[in-house]
């Protein structure tokens, strides 16, 4: 009782202090939402959502409420801040960092499971090996320290893993399973996370590549660690969760992004940026996700990574052009695998279905990778399983 009394006080003066930038964000935002067709229930949800995000943008000194509101909710002892939008409401770990949680979800239906066999046959059409890769999540059953503090939260993403593993295993793809790979060495686990954020870090994609290219039969000298030197952003880093409970809540962290020590040149294509030739320092990182004297709350530092999500991204190694061609239908989880599987690799191209305007089939079939790996997590809506045109994360 508490936690939501702190939380009404706290919104009514929010809502007093703010109440000009409120009205104005309203009545700009009204008229577009009054011509959408739909149902008003879920016009209205979008019209809540919309709104509560572009007042937090908005409103003078928008992260100190955000930090305030943290700092009271950590006070009362709160393991989960919630949020206008359910499924970003935060959960605090035993460890002490936070995290989203997943719900359940359905098998897949007719319609995909025929999406995945489609993938599959032109796969072996263009003579390519196929993979489902399992990319662990932050939550882990097996270590009790990755729980949950919350009382009656339960995470549904192994569930949902190995589901999928044995539907992609059943279709006839090889499967990788990087959640168990990393659960036999349990401090990486921990290790591997950002503590205010769900994804994974830049080291833990360089041991996810090296995993992948080990099951490629692709050497990984280069991915050996004393052939990299850390670049490191220090307490820069405050991640989707942590932009929603606050500094008091959760402090922010650094970043360490390995860079090889070794001299190969790339080029790297996508469907947003011009391409780029250089160095993997000059074509892998955006430095501008991280601009100077810049609010953390208005930056997104996991774009320091081939500058974040793009529909399609092409990435190839000057240095060995005869190697493998591998080909990863992603989400923001393999951002930080591909630059790294470069390394060892002709050429990584990535495709992100939520963006991706086409069919992957189609592209395997016309372009014809030496390998075709499905990388989503089990944070991916099942629609995206179509493998073409546009979906939406869950």
């Amino acid at each position: 009782m508490i936690k939501k009394v702190c939380a009404v006080v706290f919104l009514a003066l929010i809502v007093t202090l703010g109440i000009g930038t409120s009205v104005r964000v309203v009545v700009k935002a009204l008229p577009e939402y009054l011509t959408w067709e739909g149902s008003r229930l879920s016009t209205l949800k979008t019209f809540v959502c919309d709104t509560d995000s572009n007042l937090q943008k908005q409103m003078l000194f928008h992260g100190n409420w955000i930090d305030l509101f943290g700092g009271v909710m950590r006070l009362t002892g709160a393991d989960t801040v919630a949020d206008v939008e359910p499924q970003n409401q935060v959960y605090k770990m035993r460890n002490g960092s936070v995290t989203f949680i997943l719900g359940r979800k359905r098998p897949f239906d007719d319609g995909q499971l025929s999406a995945i066999r489609n993938l599959k046959s032109a796969a072996d059409a263009a003579g390519a090996e196929s993979w489902f890769v399992c990319i662990p999540q932050k939550i882990c059953t097996r270590e009790k320290a990755l729980g949950l503090s919350a009382r009656g939260a339960v995470d549904y993403a192994e569930q949902i893993d190995a589901y999928r593993m044995r539907t992609f295993e059943a279709a006839g793809y090889s499967v990788l399973d990087l959640h168990s790979a990393m659960h036999e060495k349990q401090s990486l686990h921990e290790q591997f996370f950002f503590k205010t954020d769900h994804h994974w870090t830049p080291e833990a994609g360089i041991w996810a590549a090296k995993k992948t290219a080990e099951a490629l039969h692709i050497p990984v000298r280069k991915l050996d660690s004393m052939h990299f030197k850390p670049l490191v952003f220090f307490n820069m880093f405050l991640g989707s969760e942590g932009k929603r409970c606050g500094r008091l809540y959760c402090a922010c962290e650094d970043m360490s992004v390995p860079i090889p020590q070794t001299d190969m040149q790339f080029t790297v294509c996508s469907t947003d940026d011009p391409d780029k030739t250089g160095s993997f320092e000059d074509v892998m990182l955006f430095f501008k996700a991280y601009p100077k004297n810049e609010d953390v709350y208005d930056i997104n530092p996991y774009g320091l990574i081939l500058h974040g999500d793009h529909a399609y991204v092409s990435i190839r190694n000057l240095q060995n052009p005869d190697g493998k061609r591998v080909l990863l239908i992603k989400d923001s989880f393999s951002n930080v695998i591909a630059p790294y599987l470069a390394l060892v690799c002709g050429q990584v191209d990535l495709i992100d279905i939520r963006e991706f305007e086409g069919s992957a089939a189609d592209w395997v079939r016309e372009n014809k990778p030496d390998v075709v790996m499905v990388t989503m997590t089990a944070r991916m809506s099942n629609d995206l399983f179509s493998f073409s045109g546009q979906g939406s994360d869950s």
